[in-house]
């Protein structure tokens, strides 16, 4: 089994539209299906899903069928794309991460990712602290094995006020997936997603790969259908970090103690008076760090 963890963007939703038509002429019933999703699934949806998950299986009826008949993966979305072009393609026993952003358009674009993968999907409203917060069905199905979509609080892409928060979520989402079979290999993908977080993703890797490989990161060359029709994976090299100095030293800046010049305006900065801020990647390992020292010590 693997891991499988995939910040998801709004690909989908302009792929099934003209002039692209990935999945055949649906203009229209992603027109509806988007107003649907911008009513019920913004920021009030993130509190109760019980109330438009009952909704959902009559929402997407009419893009179930072509999404899952669609025989290109690449023309569908980034994310798709992604998993169809790893040099392993997902097996039915793999565990898949879609990480949303917290608009109705992410989480109705993820929600497609899982109905295009032909799996049932588990919603998280927020990044699963442990192992025995209990999301809820959103689609079901009693044999496949579910998509667990979660979404980021404060990723938004027009807002840099909640970033920092945004990067404390993605930190507790990864920890949260790396922990999921500790025997497994944790595979990041980053075709899909906001581009600003890409950075701040990769970091987060390397450091869940120094407490428990094997862990990767990898993203696709953009393709299109007259110069790249079949683009290739590529692998992001990691960097070996020192990960109990790391860990000290954003431990201490969390906590307003001056750690050092070690990841200083890396991790965290100083103002004029002297104090210590977390940046917004600090904000993310320290979010990793209860996850970190888990794996640590399992």
């Amino acid at each position: 089994m693997t891991v499988h963890v995939l910040p998801c963007g709004t690909s989908i939703l302009r792929n099934l539209q003209p002039p692209f038509d990935a999945a055949g002429p649906l203009r229209a019933q992603v027109r509806d299906l988007t107003d649907w999703a911008r009513r019920e699934l913004a920021a009030a949806g993130r509190a109760d899903p019980r109330a438009w998950a009952a909704a959902l299986d009559d929402a997407i009826a009419d893009v179930r069928g072509p999404l899952r008949a669609a025989q290109n993966p690449v023309a569908l979305s980034a994310e798709l794309a992604g998993l169809d072009r790893h040099v392993t393609r997902p097996a039915d026993t793999d565990r898949i991460v879609l990480l949303a952003s917290d608009t109705a358009d992410g989480v109705l674009s993820a929600i497609l990712v899982g109905v295009a993968l032909n799996r049932p999907i588990d919603y998280y409203p927020a990044p699963v602290r442990n192992n025995t917060d209990r999301p809820c069905p959103v689609l079901t199905d009693p044999v496949r094995l579910p998509v667990d979509l979660i979404r980021i609080e404060g990723l938004l892409p027009d807002s840099t006020a909640r970033f920092e928060g945004a990067m404390a979520q993605l930190g507790s989402a990864m920890a949260w997936a790396a922990r999921l079979d500790r025997s497994a290999p944790l595979v990041i993908h980053l075709s899909g997603g906001y581009k600003a977080t890409i950075p701040y993703l990769v970091t987060l890797t390397e450091y869940l790969a120094k407490a428990w490989p094997p862990v990767e990161a990898w993203c696709l060359h953009e393709g299109d259908d007259a110069n790249n029709p079949d683009p290739q994976p590529l692998r992001i090299r990691l960097r070996s970090v020192d990960l109990a100095a790391d860990l000290r030293a954003v431990s201490l800046a969390a906590r307003g103690e001056h750690p050092g010049g070690r990841l200083l305006d890396f991790a965290y900065t100083t103002d004029n008076a002297g104090a210590v801020h977390l940046t917004p990647l600090g904000h993310g390992l320290a979010a990793l760090l209860p996850g970190l020292l888990e794996l640590l010590d399992a």
